[in-house]
């Protein structure tokens, strides 16, 4: 196509820019678990012969995903929706059972254990409803379950907003630890490493705001709070009450994205 005319006329050619994707839900379905780990987390990149100016000769970027370094599906033990979008965004190929684990059956006075105990009952619960069709398409299963000490007192999700509203008045300015259980399961018949099931649990610091009282009813109306282990979502509304945290962060969100590279890296492969 033509613009102009005489001496400065322009040429415009229209050009076709195709791009591969490969459907997502795909993906999840594929089960690939011979495809080889990469040896590092990052690639180098030779910059040079495209910086004209040749200052920046080289550049560090992330491989492509913790998909592609470990390769494999898994089936999430929960119903969480935040722990759902903490797989997705860091592109783990995944599916999902309700456990259907009654949490209260479960006594344990132990913080630490309690986490580690109701992950591994649901991770065990899913496990053992796998049919030969779903181990086809799945390569482990995987149990989470979040709990906020604060000053000695376990809190799961408030029972109502009047609860949550005296937890929150209590935590204002003060730390509480977020302890999240984590179980993967491997079925004998997939692994290919030395160990079917990684338990764990991993703590970490947070530190809560000072809150007026408009404030902490504000936030409660909105009916967060009632949907969260500590009464509230560092992801969500729930983040600008947060000052500090030490530790890592996906793991007060529900599940640690570092925990779960390494326990797949201990099943699968080897740790880079």
């Amino acid at each position: 196509m033509i613009r102009g005319s005489g001496k400065y006329a322009l040429r415009i050619e229209a050009t076709c820019l195709r791009i591969g994707v490969e459907p997502a839900v795909e993906r999840q379905a594929t089960n690939r678990p011979d495809r080889p780990l990469p040896a590092a987390l990052v690639k180098q990149v030779d910059f040079a012969r495209h910086n004209s100016r040749g200052s920046l000769s080289q550049c560090w970027q992330p491989m492509d995903s913790l998909f592609d370094l470990c390769p494999v599906v898994l089936m999430l033990a929960s119903a969480s929706a935040a722990r759902r979008r903490l797989l997705s965004q860091a592109e783990i190929a995944h599916r999902v059972r309700v456990s259907g684990v009654d949490e209260a059956s479960i006594d344990e006075a132990d913080p630490i254990k309690l986490v580690q105990c109701l992950a591994q009952a649901k991770a065990e619960a899913v496990r053992s409803s796998l049919t030969p069709a779903d181990e086809d398409q799945i390569d482990c299963v995987l149990g989470c379950d979040s709990l906020l000490v604060f000053q000695g007192e376990v809190f799961g999700k408030p029972a109502d907003p009047a609860e949550a509203i005296l937890r929150w008045q209590r935590m204002a300015g003060c730390w509480g630890e977020l302890h999240t259980g984590h179980c993967l399961i491997v079925p004998p018949s997939l692994a290919t490493g030395s160990q079917d099931q990684q338990l764990e649990a991993v703590t970490t610091r947070v530190q809560f705001a000072r809150l007026a009282k408009a404030e902490i009813d504000a936030y409660v109306a909105t009916g967060e709070p009632l949907q969260c282990a500590g009464g509230f979502a560092l992801e969500g509304r729930g983040g600008v009450f947060i000052e500090r945290i030490e530790g890592c962060f996906s793991n007060v969100i529900g599940l640690s994205l570092p925990w779960l590279r390494r326990a797949l890296q201990r099943v699968y492969g080897q740790v880079p």
